[in-house]
């Protein structure tokens, strides 16, 4: 208790020093058009850069009564006061955080100017903020914010692993609207980018919509189809379906275009549009030969999978997959089932394995679970692991049904289960080869 109260107290005269009007404060620090007091010895401790501009032998700026000021040619105030609250010992993004997300912006800011300052406590701090619903709006700062300079690549893969890891969050968060068309040009050119085709589209419209809207032209469907145009060599319209394709694709996109994917549809025609699944690992072996079992675990939209189980035991379906060991994410989809619960299960191989060995005598350890029933939402998307998993080389899931055979009603099955893997090295480059 009386350490709980010791706590509080020093994060109390911690903050005491962020006042404005603060006594101890002997520096004053112009970034952002404001200008914000501080205490120079605890910037100096906390960064080379500061302590030589503060007490180095060629220190910057003037003294006005008493109190030196200095001038920072980058960064923002709101990171600036990040960064000073880090040097405090104190909670350094109370700022950035709206309810349980950050703000992607201040983060990108943040990082850039603990970067720059060399406080690479914050820049990491900063970085594990980034998740699926404010990646883009970080990406799309440090893109303005180092402009020719570049992105360090290390944190520019970190970023493109976390959107290859969760497409499906990414494209659905609200920042997405906000995007630079640099931004999603590249999503939408990104190979391993494993959304649904169709989903993809129908965000990118109301991309372009939102965009049109903020320059003052809503309404204006040429607007709206001309930040289109860009983009539609990067789509897979011969993998949408041709009532889609007809309703919400043709009235974006020139005639002749609509003619082309037309007649691939319905002549098999050639077309120069891409028509590639997005990428996904390969299926080893699946312990069950049932019908198109493989063909599902690899997304064929035409596959369709019955698991059916005993009165006595319930039956376990068992894919083992192969993946880099940098694996960084990965992610089970199912898209449409009906009828019974279903249980899947994620596990990694523990110890060694080859391909010649056995891999049912291999140690396996669970990583996730989950559960589909009848009340499962079209598209639900089922997250296997973080970006702080373990590395491993060998994964197996678990696809086990509790309806026995002679249960009432038909057995569950599942339609298009996708397998979504991403690489810990994935690059931009990489995203947008090919």
């Amino acid at each position: 208790m009386a350490l709980q109260q010791l706590k509080l107290k020093q994060t109390e005269w911690a903050e005491s020093l962020l006042a404005p009007d603060c006594a101890f404060c002997d520096v004053s620090v112009e970034v952002g058009g404001r200008r914000i007091a501080a205490v120079s010895a605890l910037l100096a401790a906390a960064s080379a850069p500061f302590a030589r501009m503060l007490f180095g032998s060629f220190r910057e700026g003037a003294e006005t009564a008493g109190k030196r000021e200095v001038r920072l040619c980058q960064g923002t105030a709101a990171a600036f006061e990040c960064l000073l609250r880090c040097c405090y010992g104190l909670d350094p993004l109370p700022l950035a955080r709206a309810d349980s997300v950050c703000d992607g912006a201040l983060l990108a800011e943040t990082f850039q100017l603990a970067d720059m300052y060399d406080v690479a406590p914050l820049a990491d701090e900063c970085l594990t903020h980034v998740v699926a619903d404010n990646v883009l709006a970080v990406y799309a700062r440090m893109l303005e914010l180092y402009g020719d300079a570049r992105v360090p690549a290390e944190v520019e893969q970190r970023i493109w692993a976390l959107i290859a890891s969760e497409p499906v969050a990414v494209i659905e968060s609200a920042a997405l609207l906000d995007c630079p068309v640099e931004i999603v040009r590249m999503l939408v050119g990104c190979p391993v980018l494993a959304v649904n085709e169709e989903q993809l589209w129908l965000r990118c419209v109301q991309w372009a919509r939102a965009r049109t809207q903020a320059c003052g032209c809503d309404g204006n469907a040429d607007e709206v189809n001309k930040r289109l145009s860009g983009l539609l060599p990067h789509f897979r319209f011969p993998l949408m379906g041709v009532e889609f394709f007809a309703d919400h694709v043709a009235p974006h996109i020139p005639p002749e275009k609509t003619v082309e994917v037309l007649t691939f549809h319905l002549l098999g025609r050639p077309t120069s549009f891409p028509r590639e699944w997005r990428d996904r690992p390969t299926v080893v072996a699946a312990s069950v030969d049932l019908p198109n079992a493989s063909k599902l675990a690899c997304g064929d939209q035409n596959a369709q999978w019955a698991v059916r189980g005993t009165d006595s035991a319930p039956q376990s379906v068992v894919f083992d997959f192969q993946v880099p060991t940098t694996l960084d994410g990965a992610a089970v989809e199912v898209v449409q089932k009906s009828w019974g619960l279903v249980h899947l299960e994620l596990q990694r191989c523990s110890g060694e394995l080859e391909a010649s060995c056995n891999a049912d005598a291999a140690e396996w350890e669970s990583v996730n679970k989950w559960d589909a029933d009848s009340s499962t939402a079209l598209g639900e998307h089922y997250t296997a692991f973080s970006a702080a998993a373990t590395k491993s080389r060998w994964w197996r899931l678990l696809v086990r049904s509790d309806a026995g055979q002679d249960s009432w009603g038909a057995p569950p099955s599942l339609t298009h289960m996708r397998f979504s893997v991403t690489d810990k090295e994935l690059s931009v480059p990489a995203c947008l080869a090919n």
